[in-house]
């Protein structure tokens, strides 16, 4: 266990994902709230653009997020 000095007050997940260019992920948010934040490259996150440094906001709890990468990219999910 790798566990600081204080308990979360809410359970955390984190993926740093990586797709080669034209790689897809597909995943159903598990919460009401992400973070998703694009580290590397560029990506369609649900139709849209996302680039670099770019932040994606969902509806919420239970919405499919479908992610194809336009180059290799990396992107971070909390």
């Amino acid at each position: 266990d790798n566990l600081g000095p204080f308990p979360p007050i809410h359970p955390v997940t984190t993926m740093l994902v990586s797709l080669e260019s034209e790689g897809a992920y597909q995943f159903h948010i598990p919460r009401e709230q992400i973070f998703f934040y694009v580290v590397s490259g560029e990506v369609e996150v649900n139709g849209k653009t996302a680039r670099m440094r770019e932040t994606v906001v969902f509806s919420g709890e239970g919405e499919l997020v479908s992610v194809r990468a336009m180059k290799e990219s990396r992107i971070l999910l909390c």
